[in-house]
């Protein structure tokens, strides 16, 4: 279940030998100064709510795949729905509830682990790996943003660039790209976005309210 959300946002892709670039590309003190500032939306105390487009292109079969999904933040917690599965995080839990399957698989994962089923904790970890590059404006949704590429330093990732669009004046990431090496490249889009109140509650998959879920523990 990990590597379909894996598959959904984000850490796949590629169609180019990007990578090679790594070597060329240091740390551009336009772009960390950028992404100081944007790596701070996301730790508000009380609450962000997402809705998200996401786009997965496959280089490899020229298909392209939209959907919606929905993200709730609270500093290092999360959850995210998208077509079929919901995922809980509650700063030390993961749930993934498979509707289809009618399970939830119950895990404690670690932060590379969570970089995989959600694409903005890579926002927060630019400081330590990743090389980066300001890469000039552009537009998103009709708001004017900076873009910043972000390189992994460790050749072992399963993708090569990180792009980050960020609101020039809310200094809110708008749009992630990831591209990666297997010829699919994923985009994530905030569609719309506020911030506000969060139960912890929200964070946490309630077994008591699905007593027909099979729970799967994986700890």
């Amino acid at each position: 279940m990990r590597n379909y959300l894996s598959f959904i946002l984000g850490l796949l892709c590629f169609v180019s030998n990007a990578a090679a670039q790594n070597k060329e590309v240091a740390v551009d003190p336009k772009a960390k100064t950028i992404l100081d500032k944007a790596s701070s939306a996301f730790d508000t105390k009380d609450g962000f709510l997402a809705t998200l487009d996401i786009m997965v292109e496959n280089g490899r079969t020229n298909k392209t795949q939209k959907m919606e999904g929905k993200l709730q933040l609270k500093q290092d917690k999360f959850q995210l729905a998208v077509p079929g599965v919901e995922t809980y995080y509650d700063g030390k839990t993961e749930y993934v509830f498979m509707k289809k399957e009618n399970e939830v698989n119950v895990s404690e994962p670690d932060k590379e682990d969570l970089k995989e089923t959600n694409p903005l904790m890579l926002i927060k970890s630019y400081q330590k790996g990743y090389k980066m590059r300001y890469e000039g404006s552009g537009k998103v949704n009709g708001a004017d943003v900076d873009i910043v590429n972000l390189y992994p330093n460790d050749r072992d990732k399963n993708f090569s660039i990180f792009t980050i669009k960020i609101d020039k004046k809310k200094q809110v990431p708008l749009q992630m790209r990831l591209q990666g090496k297997n010829g699919v490249n994923t985009t994530v889009t905030i569609k719309d976005y506020k911030y506000t109140k969060i139960d912890d509650s929200h964070f946490k998959f309630n077994t008591a309210e699905h007593t027909d879920v099979e729970v799967i523990d994986l700890r």
